[in-house]
């Protein structure tokens, strides 16, 4: 796709099978990871022309290229041929015939060096600096696109009797040396503004090999080397550029050449330039205000954030305040002088409409910070696996799909911590995180920014937090958090007021000079003290006469910067409100419906316009959220169900090998759509996604969603219902999701049910009725379930005091795993150890199922071989292990995040405590474990503390 006169590719990380072509150098064309073969030579040369010209060419014309020295008709036939061959080795992929054209698709798992290059080295031109300047922005795409130039293009290739494509081939070769010179030049000063000299002189000198008559690279060399320190080494290459020239040319150097060499030989050479930092923060994101508009009355806010700003120590930060009010302006403001003094910025931002998507703001924090990285980052293998649930990229090679394990409890608490730890190091020590809009963010990603501010002292980045003020009588999920770390100084937060009178004056005045007084007060008279509606008012003054119309509100205000622009781009702009978010250009193309050359032309007009703006490389976005609904709300009806269609197929096609990341918004443009049936099937993989990466919320309203759309499996909705419940201790309402599945159920599905309904009456210390439900599950389960059944009925008899019945469902247990020939799973092991009648036979099974526990990763388990191993060493007289061994499990417990659980070992503390005389430890712990009980909803019913005890 063609985006500003150059291709628009993918990178080769981006795709793990397609077709990748290396034309930079001797030619390589990779397909699905293998090199492609072909029994003509003609087969490469012709993908080569299309995928370099992105044209659609003619048959003539390319049997003209190829065949030039044939007779029309047998190169006809020729090309024919080596068509068919080529799209034979291609799979029938990429290459599309149409009639007399033929043309390489542009798809997603499509990636050219030639192209990727082009697109590196122009993303530097939408810096905020002049385009012969560098900024340290430039240098990280400067550096990728020298790498992918391993020599001159199709180095060695040839083709007999076919001299218009070598005159092709030798023209590509001259422009794309002279590109790479080009960026060769670029990355040396963009180096040495950085200091680092050295590095500068090696790049310079790449630079000379690609063209030794260029004058003006031996004049870089010959500077950059100088700054080094290296002075010999700059005249000694004057001397080599006198040389050449004469044995080439024959010809003196240019004036300025000779005159530089005369300043080194004076010490006349001015100091190196410093490269100016750009505008923007290091990772450019969603969220800029309507266009770097003058900040204005915010003086003693940037006062207090001038640690921040400097570095001096870590410290959160909150910005709240109305729409408008210029949040995000100060944000700006902040990243721009943090990453003014070499400070690393990551950016991202919440929208309208996501806030049921688990993690997706948290996500596009961990995907924009990855992006900045040129290896893989220093992350434990363990925290990768676990932080790869959000983002996929990181997980180890060879290592399995974390979303694909069983979930349990306690994976909560590890991917937390692992998510932290991985947002921690990506952004860095020093970093600056800043997320904008929180007001649209979903609870799961709350939550997770709640946990990183109570310990802030473990997580060394500094979080700038954004959000817009919530309207009276509500506050913001973190409100509580923000004002608990305010008092304890730990945090800073920034309510922003309007700006006084004399501010929006300031602001009228700097951004209109020389307006007129009446119209300045009418400004600032209608503007009630919000910059971005004075921005707006000042929009509609006429250049000519300077006067305003005083009729107008914000939507006039709104409607009237969106009067000025074409009806090509009006399109464009209504299909980018109804994607919703910042958006990349494959998906405006797809739900705009508009050609490469039409969608160019109108995002031009939107970017010059400041409607929209670059927010990454390949990514843009409204320039205000305000801005976006206006547009949205003049949409119809219909074209609302045409464009979400549209962006349905186009998010299907691309995400269909890996859809759960994507699940929650695809469904949504279904349901927009009208295609209700579809999106009922994509909530249900909404709700799997949300529950693999611990969005319980999140994860049930997919589900309720998923059962009122008639998804088809009622029964498995109400069963992943009742396991969330189950999870958050709304016992309640978990049985009463589980009995709704039991009754549309049969089978190993309704075993599976009644085996919970058996567990939460086990909890409830309704013995008779788990008793009923587990016999149910056993007529109904699959011998692989059997196992798990066995030993979880037989700690529900141990708790009810049946002590011979417990021990022959371990029995039974273990027979079934005999049976199969598996091993005793750790659960039945440690139960098993719990029964034996010999200690020593009781300590072997419970450490045996202690090791695997921990082998396996199973913190439940390992909790439960822990309190076996302090009954027993109670039951020895060992009462201080005893204490030290429940005070491990319940580590491990109130990482599980069961409450039930917690309070039993609060209460067994108790008992210990008591025993060794300690009073006041043990009431203390009594007390706990009522709390804690307390929080536990039954439903009406009220089992007594102590019936906790026995677990």
């Amino acid at each position: 796709m063609w985006w500003n006169g150059h291709i628009v590719t993918h990178t080769p990380e981006s795709i793990r099978t397609g077709l990748r072509l290396m034309l930079l150098g001797e030619a390589a064309v990779m397909v699905d990871g293998h090199p492609m073969r072909v029994d003509t030579r003609k087969a490469v040369a012709l993908l080569a022309y299309l995928a370099v010209t992105q044209t659609s060419a003619s048959r003539d014309q390319l049997s003209a290229m190829l065949w030039s020295d044939a007779h029309p008709e047998r190169a006809r036939g020729a090309l024919r041929r080596t068509l068919s061959v080529l799209r034979q080795a291609l799979g029938d992929r990429w290459v599309d015939v149409e009639g007399d054209r033929i043309r390489l698709m542009d798809r997603s798992d499509l990636w050219v060096d030639v192209t990727d290059a082009e697109r590196l080295v122009s993303s530097i031109d939408t810096h905020p600096h002049p385009t012969t300047s560098t900024c340290h922005l430039c240098r990280r795409p400067l550096e990728q696109a020298a790498g992918l130039y391993r020599g001159d293009f199709m180095a060695g290739f040839s083709l007999r009797h076919s001299p218009e494509f070598e005159d092709w081939q030798l023209r590509q070769a001259d422009i794309l040396r002279h590109r790479q010179g080009r960026t060769l030049e670029k990355l040396s000063e963009c180096l040495a503004g950085a200091g680092e000299y050295q590095r500068a002189v090696e790049v310079a000198r790449q630079r000379l090999v690609l063209a030794p008559l260029d004058e003006d690279a031996h004049r870089q060399v010959m500077r950059m080397a100088v700054w080094a320190g290296d002075r010999a080494t700059a005249l000694r290459q004057y001397r080599d550029c006198v040389r050449i020239l004469d044995e080439e040319l024959g010809v003196p150097p240019l004036p300025e050449t000779s005159a530089l060499e005369e300043r080194i030989l004076c010490d006349d050479i001015p100091p190196p330039p410093t490269t100016p930092p750009a505008q923007a923060p290091i990772v450019a994101s969603p969220g800029h205000s309507d266009g770097g508009w003058p900040l204005v009355g915010r003086h003693s806010e940037l006062s207090r954030l001038a640690g921040l700003i400097d570095g001096r120590g870590h410290r959160a930060t909150v910005i709240t305040g109305a729409p408008g009010v210029g949040k995000t302006r100060l944000a700006d403001e902040v990243a721009e002088r943090f990453a003014a003094r070499g400070g690393r910025v990551v950016r991202a931002r919440a929208y309208s409409g996501e806030e049921s998507l688990g993690f997706l703001i948290i996500g596009e924090a961990l995907r924009t910070a990855l992006e900045t990285w040129d290896q893989s980052p220093p992350l434990d293998a363990r925290v990768a696996v676990e932080a790869s649930r959000l983002l996929p990229s990181l997980r180890p090679a060879h290592a399995p799909d974390p979303i694909d394990s069983p979930l349990d409890p306690g994976g909560s608490g590890r991917f937390t911590e692992a998510v932290c730890t991985t947002l921690t190091t990506l952004v860095g020590d020093d970093g600056l995180l800043i997320l904008d809009d929180l007001q649209w963010a979903d609870s799961a990603s709350l939550d997770l920014l709640a946990y990183l501010l109570r310990r802030g002292d473990r997580f060394a980045m500094s979080p700038l937090l954004v959000w817009r003020t919530s309207p009276p009588g509500g506050e913001h999920t973190l409100q509580p958090v923000v004002a608990e770390l305010a008092a304890e100084n730990l945090l800073t937060e920034i309510r922003l007021s309007p700006l006084e009178d004399a501010e929006v004056l300031e602001l009228v005045t700097s951004v209109v000079p020389g307006l007129d007084d009446a119209t300045a007060g009418v400004v600032v008279g209608g503007s009630d003290g919000i910059p971005l509606v004075t921005l707006q008012y000042l929009s509609l003054v006429d250049p000519d006469t300077g006067r305003l119309d005083q009729s107008a509100g914000f939507a006039d205000v709104a409607e009237a910067r969106l009067r000025g622009i074409s009806a090509l781009a009006r399109q464009i702009l209504s299909a980018a409100a109804v994607i919703g978010r910042s958006f990349e250009l494959g998906e405006i193309q797809a739900v705009s419906g508009r050609s490469d050359d039409e969608l160019a032309l109108g995002l031009d007009e939107l970017i010059g316009a400041r409607l929209l703006l670059h927010t990454e490389v390949e990514r843009l976005d409204f320039s205000h959220d305000l801005i976006r609904h206006h547009t949205r709300s003049d949409v119809s009806a219909l074209r609302v169900r045409v464009l979400n269609g549209r962006l349905a197929d186009h998010l299907l096609h691309n995400h269909r090998r890996q859809l759960g990341p994507v699940a929650g918004r695809l469904a949504h443009h279904l349901e927009e759509a009208g295609r209700l049936e579809e999106a009922g099937e994509l909530r249900a993989r909404a709700g799997d996604y949300a529950r693999s990466v611990f969005a319980h919320h999140e994860a049930l309203s997919h589900y309720e969603t998923a059962l009122g759309l008639g998804h088809p499996d009622p029964s498995r909705m109400h069963r992943s219902i009742g396991d969330i419940h189950t999870l958050s201790g709304d016992y309640a309402r978990a049985l009463e999701a589980y009995r709704t599945a039991a009754s549309r159920a049969e089978g190993a599905e309704l075993g599976a049910v009644e085996h919970r309904l058996a567990d939460i009456h086990g909890r409830l210390g309704r013995w008779e009725i788990a008793e009923e439900h587990f016999t149910e599950a056993e007529r109904s389960s699959d011998p692989s379930q059997l196992i798990a059944l066995y030993t979880d009925w037989a700690r529900v008899a141990h708790r009810q005091g049946d002590h011979d019945r417990a021990r022959r469902r371990v029995e039974q247990a273990l027979a079934v795993a005999a049976a199969a020939g598996d091993s005793p799973p750790a659960a039945t092991l440690i139960m098993q150890g719990v029964f034996s009648s010999d200690s020593g036979d009781a300590h072997s099974y419970v450490l045996s199922g202690l090791a695997l526990a921990r082998q396996n990763g199973e913190p439940g388990a390992e909790a439960a071989g822990l309190t076996a191993l302090a009954r027993l060493a109670q039951r020895e007289g060992r009462p201080d292990e005893a204490i030290e061994r429940v005070q491990a499990a319940l580590g491990l417990v109130e990482v599980l995040g069961d409450r039930h659980r917690q309070a039993a070992l609060h209460d067994l503390l108790a008992d210990l405590f008591h025993l060794e005389g300690d009073e006041e430890a043990a009431r203390r712990e009594v007390t706990r474990a009522v709390e804690l009980f307390a929080e536990v909803g039954t439903g009406g019913l009220e089992p007594e503390i102590w019936k906790t005890a026995p677990w």
